[in-house]
This record gives C-alpha cells, sequence and structure tokens, in this order.
C-alpha cells in the first residue's frame, strides 16, 4: 500500500513537471525548482516539509500549490486549502467548491474556516457554507452552521433587574404539560438553519417525549445517553391577556440541563447559557412581546447537554410577573 500510495504521488509530480512549458520552467527560481525535486522525490516528513514551503512561495508557485489541492497525502492537501483567497482571490471560490467534496473531513474543516473568515460574505461564500451544513460529517456540520448563528436578545428578565425595587408578584400561573411535546436531537447543530424554531416547521418526523425527566429517561432505546444539541417543540394555549396591571410575562424553567435557548412563534425570546454550571439554574425567558394571548403559540427549545444526563428534566411554567 505504501509503494502504491508513493507511485501515485511520483506520477502525480512527474505529469506536473511534463504539462509546464520550458519557458514556464525557465521562469521559476532555482528555490521552487528545487522544490518540486524534491516534492517528487522524497516521502513522508521530508515530502511534506517541501510542500510547506512552496505554500510560502508567491505567484509563482501557483500552478504547483493547485496540484497540491489534490495530492494524495491528506496532510499535504489539507494544508494547501488554507488561505488559497490570498493567493488566487475571488477564483479561490471555485477551488473551496471542490474541496467540499474531498473525502477526508479533515480538509472540508479547513474549507469551511476559510470561508467563514471570508469578508464580505458574499451570495457565493454563504451557498457554500449552506452546503456544508448538510455535510456528512458533524465537524463539517456544526463549523458551517454556526456561522449562521444570528440570534441575540440583551436584556435582564425582571428578576435580576438591580434597579428594580418592588417585590416581584405572580399574578397568574400555568404548569406547561409534560405530555405533547416533541423532540430530536441536533448532532450537526445546524438545527437553527433549518429552521426548526419556525411554527411551520414540520416536525412530524420528530420523537413524542415528555418533559420532567432527562431526555435518556424519556426517550431510552432512541436517544439513550446522548451528548450533544437536541431540541423541543410544543404548541401552548396561552389564556387571555390579562385585564389587570402587569410588568412580563415569562417561561419559568425551574432548571434544564444545560444550555438553552428559546423561540416564541418564531422569535427568538433569550437563553441561558452558563455552561455546565447552568444545569440545575432556574431561569426566566420574557415573552410578552411574542405572545398570542388566548391562542396557540409555538415554543421552540434548544438544549446543549454537554456531559452526562440532559434535557428539560424540571417543569416549565407561564407565569405573569407584577
Amino acid at each position: 500500500m505504501l509503494n502504491r500510495c508513493v507511485g501515485m504521488m511520483l506520477g502525480a509530480a512527474m505529469l506536473l513537471a511534463s504539462s509546464m512549458t520550458p519557458s514556464a520552467l525557465a521562469a521559476e527560481s532555482a528555490q521552487l525548482q528545487e522544490l518540486r525535486g524534491k516534492l517528487a522525490t522524497s516521502t513522508g516528513l521530508p515530502r511534506r516539509q517541501a510542500a510547506r514551503q512552496i505554500l510560502a512561495l508567491g505567484a509563482e508557485a501557483n500552478d504547483v500549490v493547485l496540484s497540491l489541492l489534490a495530492d494524495q497525502d491528506l496532510v499535504v492537501r489539507r494544508n494547501a486549502h488554507r488561505n488559497l483567497r490570498a493567493r488566487f482571490g475571488d477564483q479561490a471560490l471555485a477551488y473551496y467548491e471542490k474541496g467540499l467534496q474531498d473525502a477526508e473531513a479533515m480538509v472540508r474543516i479547513v474549507v469551511v474556516e476559510d470561508l467563514i473568515a471570508w469578508q464580505p460574505r458574499t451570495e457565493q461564500v454563504v451557498a457554500l457554507l449552506q452546503k456544508a451544513t448538510k455535510d456528512s460529517d458533524n465537524e463539517v456540520r456544526k463549523l458551517a452552521a454556526d456561522a449562521f448563528w444570528d440570534f441575540h436578545r440583551d436584556y435582564l428578565t425582571l428578576r435580576k433587574r438591580p434597579q428594580w425595587d418592588h417585590n416581584i408578584e405572580v399574578k397568574q400561573q400555568q404548569e406547561l404539560p409534560t405530555t405533547g411535546w416533541r423532540f430530536m436531537t441536533d448532532p450537526g447543530r445546524n438545527g437553527h438553519v433549518e429552521k426548526w424554531f419556525a411554527p411551520d416547521f414540520d416536525d412530524s418526523a420528530w420523537h413524542a417525549a415528555t418533559i420532567g425527566k432527562w431526555w435518556h429517561e424519556a426517550l431510552p432505546d432512541t436517544v439513550g445517553h446522548y451528548e450533544g444539541v437536541a431540541w423541543y417543540r410544543f404548541d401552548f394555549t396561552a389564556p387571555p391577556a390579562p385585564d389587570y396591571e402587569y410588568n412580563e410575562a415569562v417561561l419559568h424553567f425551574h432548571a434544564v440541563d444545560e444550555s438553552t435557548w428559546v423561540w416564541v412563534n418564531g422569535q427568538y425570546a433569550g437563553e441561558l447559557d452558563i455552561g455546565t454550571a447552568g444545569w440545575n439554574v432556574p431561569f426566566d425567558i420574557e415573552i410578552g412581546s411574542f405572545l398570542n394571548w388566548g391562542g396557540k403559540n409555538k415554543i421552540a427549545v434548544r438544549v446543549l447537554n454537554a456531559a452526562g444526563a440532559g434535557g428539560i428534566y424540571k417543569p416549565v411554567e407561564f407565569q405573569v410577573l407584577k
């Protein structure tokens, strides 16, 4: 197998050399010619070192760099895909598109990293990143999906506002049912790209689930001791709008293991994201401005469990606060 790989590397290098015109070869610096020779005749670490030195050269090495994008050595191929824009400008996108089809995830990860760094983010770049969110490898999908995370809502909940010096009264509360929830794991962490939070998203293929227990207890056979991101969806009928003065309506989570992001009717409502320390922390998500009073509301909850048990394992209450 080793001899076969070496033979393929040598053959590729010889093909590149034979395809160059004498004038092109003459235009090469002595350094590039020497490195090309090492690339053709060496193997293992010396060959990788020669490739690295070629990648450090300027435009004169462009033809060789293009050949390295298809090199049989994974490390050489991965390194060749880095920072292509600096060398080829916008033409690099064509090479990145081909790189997303590489058989090795390590190469595709490098391509996605460079696409994320590409500014301004053109329609073509966005299209390539969106393609990567559907990659077969979880790490590639996660990296690409993170590039589309644009959910922020900066506020302090009523219970945490330091300037609020009044007693907070729960004027109305309603515990959400533990049954009737839909659940799906999201190992590639790209559910937000697929808009799993949207009210009209079709979750019919999801698991029927309960809350008030960890997901490995609620779904022992289909989910088990899964670690990563998962989503819950629930249809909640809100009571009629209060006919009295109030300050805010919240979803009060008694605890979620361990990081949580919440949408109501497709609108991003807030999060608790303090790492593993958040696994037993009660918190509020203010939803008054998104709520359909007296009607149905779609709640979507994204949960990250980094270690151990995970899920909405304690009650969730709808509360009206004053």
